[in-house]
């Protein structure tokens, strides 16, 4: 549904980014996070709430990796 995308997303942005290419990782963990927060969105509105730090977290995250 997309519990297993996000889970994978929280682990990217978190643990993975512990190496030197971290920041693209960070990139790659929270885009995962948007993708499943916008597949999970349609089961419950709630979801809505959470897109708006993630897109955030994605912006913050790209100018880090420039």
């Amino acid at each position: 549904m997309g519990f297993g995308f996000l889970f994978i997303g929280y682990f990217s942005a978190t643990l993975m980014t512990l190496n030197p290419v971290g920041s693209l990782f960070r990139m790659l963990g929270y885009g995962l996070i948007l993708a499943s927060v916008l597949k999970l969105r349609k089961y419950h509105r709630a979801f809505d709430l959470s897109m708006i730090p993630t897109v955030l977290m994605l912006l913050v995250s790209g100018a880090l990796l420039f």
